[in-house]
């Protein structure tokens, strides 16, 4: 989700990566706990091996802060799904296109989660909010060939 139709690197946005769609959808109405997104480490760090959140987010604030390190992750929060999208890209039926969700979730930069010995003390912006949205499948932005 995104505000405004300029590209992701002027805009400021939500990403809503959900790692587990049939999972996802037996969890209607129930709260998620979310995590930080597969593969998101810091420079010279290694991956760590946990098991993947089904949902993770990350916010980018590229035109509101597009001087500094604009995107974060999320780190801990949930996230309830009263509806999701089936994923079928030519859904017909519009309930089955429709997403509905609540979050209450904490972002923060996974390079200063390295060394905290106590990851709750890392300074963390927690955001809450809401989005409902049907999915329509359009033109892309650009025709590949």
């Amino acid at each position: 989700m995104q505000r405004g139709d300029n590209n992701e690197e002027q805009s400021d946005g939500l990403i809503v990566i959900v790692n587990d769609l049939v999972a996802v959808h037996g969890m209607l109405g129930t709260p998620i706990k979310v995590g930080l997104p597969p593969g998101v480490v810091p420079p010279g760090q290694p991956v760590k091996g946990g098991p993947e959140p089904l949902v993770s987010l990350s916010l980018y604030l590229h035109q509101t802060c597009h001087e500094q390190n604009s995107a974060t992750y999320s780190v801990g929060g949930e996230i309830t799904f009263n509806s999701l999208f089936s994923g079928d890209l030519n859904e017909e039926d519009s309930d089955a296109r429709l997403t509905d969700a609540i979050f209450d979730v904490q972002f923060a930069d996974p390079r200063e989660l390295v060394d905290a010995t106590d990851p709750a003390a890392v300074t963390s912006a927690d955001v809450v909010g809401n989005f409902r949205f049907f999915f329509q499948r359009g033109q892309p932005a650009q025709p590949f060939q």
